[in-house]
């Protein structure tokens, strides 16, 4: 028995999308939201390989990492878009009990902030 072409195209064609989709869905991951860290006590409490973002205030740019095993973003940060490196900072609060706002600052004053992927 002989099949039309068009047929098969067509039957082809509806494969290709319709696995097309299934990949699609699978590999998008959707947005993310990010809430700020508001404390010390907080930035520390976040676990190795979770996802935060640094907003730089002086360039603008937003850089998005994983929390290393050292912890590093609690000692500073160089934002890679200007080459400022920020210190954290701690506005108010109980430093020994970390309440308070956490935030970072470069030596001219620019600010920084940290928030993480809920």
């Amino acid at each position: 028995m002989k099949t039309n072409p068009l047929l098969k195209i067509a039957s082809l064609l509806t494969a290709a999308v319709i696995i097309a989709g299934f990949t699609a869905s699978a590999s998008a991951a959707g947005p993310m939201t990010y809430l700020p860290v508001k404390s010390a006590k907080a930035a520390s409490a976040l676990k190795v390989g979770s996802t935060v973002a640094f907003s730089c205030d002086k360039c603008r740019a937003v850089t998005v990492m994983a929390v290393d095993s050292k912890k590093s973003f609690l000692t500073g940060i160089t934002c890679p878009s200007c080459k400022q490196t920020f210190a954290p900072n701690m506005s108010s609060g109980d430093r020994r009990a970390g309440t308070g706002t956490f935030t970072y600052a470069d030596k001219a004053g620019h600010t920084g902030s940290l928030a993480a992927a809920r």
